[in-house]
């Protein structure tokens, strides 16, 4: 059976900017489908919209609830821009999620479960993921 999305309960938007690879943009279309139980994530690209921009969602892969969505512009060369992120900031997440904590978490993810590289961003621990404080990198 289909996994149905939910849409973002109390969801900010930031705009990020962040040039990414031809290999990181495919890598990212294809998303993730989870193939057992243990893994908890799917992420799913949407087809273009009417600008040619594509979504792509980070879900929980038991409930659907959203966590993350990347809006994609296509460049002619085949790789992207990642023009904005929204994140989810309810009961799940903390009150103070920042936009640089919600895109080190999407990147996080990209990393694990895409094999994305995203080269113009430094490795984040995935600790943080979890543990936000343990961050101390400065971007």
């Amino acid at each position: 059976m289909p996994l149905t999305l939910k849409p973002i309960d109390n969801d900010e938007t930031a705009s990020w900017g962040l040039s990414i690879s031809s290999s990181d943009f495919q890598k990212l279309k294809n998303g993730f489908s989870p193939m057992s139980m243990d893994d908890k994530w799917v992420i799913k690209a949407m087809e273009p919209d009417q600008n040619g921009n594509i979504t792509v969602h980070y879900a929980r892969s038991w409930t659907g609830a959203q966590f993350y969505i990347l809006t994609l512009r296509p460049a002619d060369d085949n790789s992207a821009v990642v023009e904005t992120i929204t994140w989810r900031r309810g009961a799940n997440t903390s009150a103070t999620t920042s936009s640089k904590q919600a895109r080190k978490e999407s990147v996080i993810l990209s990393r694990m479960l895409l094999g994305c590289r995203f080269e113009s961003l430094p490795q984040y621990n995935s600790s943080i993921f979890w543990n936000p404080q343990d961050d101390e990198s400065d971007d």
